[in-house]
């Protein structure tokens, strides 16, 4: 048995195992954190993104009188120029989105903004817009 001298010189196997796992659980959280706000971060981007396209989309079609019940999809990339956009990974989201403007009523223009390279794409921007 240990005496109380002994045990004052260092830890044992269990303190270390333990003191390791609680580091580990708690680097793991911050890792696990800091990766959810990246991922936060680049779907604000995208959504900014979308919303610039949307807002250039409903600029560009609102000159033109579009047919009530037609439906125009394309490329963002080819519709509105890249402009002034600096950050190459903006560019390539930028490459990568469509979109469909839709004119359902007289009254009333859908802009549609998605990804292409994500079928189904969930976290499409959806606006309406009257003429």
């Amino acid at each position: 048995m240990r005496t109380q001298a002994h045990r004052q010189a260092g830890f044992t196997v269990i303190e270390v195992l333990v003191a390791f796992v609680v580091l580990s659980i708690g680097i793991g959280m911050i890792i696990q954190n800091n990766i959810a706000l990246t991922e936060i971060n680049s779907r604000a981007e995208v959504q900014s993104l979308q919303a610039t396209a949307a807002e250039a989309l409903a600029e560009r079609y609102a000159a033109q009188s579009l047919p009530t019940g037609s439906t125009i999809q394309g490329n963002v990339s080819a519709a509105v120029p890249l402009r002034d956009l600096d950050n190459e990974r903006d560019r390539a989201v930028w490459n990568v989105l469509a979109y469909t403007v839709a004119r359902p009523s007289t009254d009333r223009v859908t802009i549609t903004v998605s990804r292409r390279d994500i079928p189904n794409d969930s976290n499409a921007l959806v606006i309406e817009v009257t003429p």
